[in-house]
């Protein structure tokens, strides 16, 4: 969460002074996707957490630390202080909408972070900016920039077809430390053909819970469209008509919705138009199946809806 606030000295005696976090929707929302996992990681946690804006409003508290190295869970009085805030509403002049956490009484200016008491961590180690990837010629650059890092080790880009199931691309180390404004950049060679998601998986040092970033998509559409129709009966299973530029060997692989591998075979596709099947000893139970065919690097995905 990109934290911003104002400090406004008032006319109490001693002075005293009201802090005020301007958070918008997105930003909540990127909130609700770190702390989620974080959550759902905890042993005896036996509810799924899926934490939306709405939700995560009233539990989000401010804390002001006096220690230097910004020690975010140490809990004692005499290092944090966690207060309850006003929560209110601010629209700016663009039209932009802000909630808005407010607390009147802090004795002195410190070290102040907006967060959840359940979380086990409150002080990001990295402040990212912005994440955003983009496909030219079917070649897809991922570009992310942070505003500081403390006790960062790597970014980890992972790319899912789904926006559920996510795999490794690469991973990139990062220096520990900076607190000025850092630019990273990379180049997803074969991407999926269509809609990819991408998400940063990000890597305190030391045995901290895994953070992720927001999800970013992008469309291949110059991908070559070689897959043409798939359909599906329980006597046949799937039946694949292909258009093919060259003969070639093609890996071909059936999942379900939840990633589990059932059946995989090579085929060998001659050039012009193929068709071919998929063949299961038993029919299927209804749901949404994936198939996912591999020629090289070369990756090309679709859903299928079994009824």
């Amino acid at each position: 969460m990109q934290k911003t606030f104002a400090a406004t000295p008032t006319v109490y005696s001693p002075a005293n002074y009201k802090i005020r976090f301007y958070v918008s929707t997105q930003e909540l929302q990127d909130y609700c996707d770190y702390i989620n996992p974080i959550l759902n990681a905890i042993p005896g946690y036996s509810t799924f957490h899926n934490h939306t804006p709405a939700e995560v409003i009233s539990h989000l508290k401010i804390y002001r630390t006096s220690t230097t190295d910004r020690a975010w869970t140490v809990t004692s009085d005499a290092q944090v202080q966690i207060v309850n805030p006003v929560i209110g509403t601010y629209t700016s002049f663009s039209g932009m909408q802000y909630t808005t956490f407010e607390y009147d009484g802090f004795t002195g200016f410190s070290g102040y972070a907006l967060g959840d008491v359940v979380t086990p961590i409150i002080g990001l180690p990295v402040e990212l900016l912005n994440f955003n990837a983009k496909c030219n010629n079917d070649i897809v650059t991922l570009n992310w920039s942070t505003a500081s890092e403390k006790n960062f080790d790597y970014f980890e880009v992972e790319r899912s077809d789904d926006a559920i199931h996510f795999t490794s691309l690469g991973k990139i180390q990062t220096t520990g430390e900076s607190h000025q404004i850092k630019n990273y950049q990379f180049t997803d060679t074969y991407p999926l053909n269509g809609t990819n998601y991408y998400r940063l998986k990000q890597q305190d040092i030391g045995n901290t819970p895994v953070v992720y970033s927001n999800i970013t998509t992008t469309k291949c559409e110059e991908a070559a469209q070689t897959l043409l129709q798939i359909s599906y009966n329980n006597a046949s299973g799937f039946t694949i008509q292909l258009n093919s530029e060259s003969n070639k060997n093609i890996q071909c692989s059936v999942y379900e919705i939840s990633g589990k591998l059932l059946y995989q075979e090579n085929k060998n596709i001659e050039q012009g138009f193929s068709t071919f099947s998929l063949n299961f000893h038993e029919p299927l139970a209804s749901g949404i199946y994936i198939i996912r065919m591999i020629d090289g690097n070369k990756i090309v995905s679709n859903k299928v809806l079994v009824h």
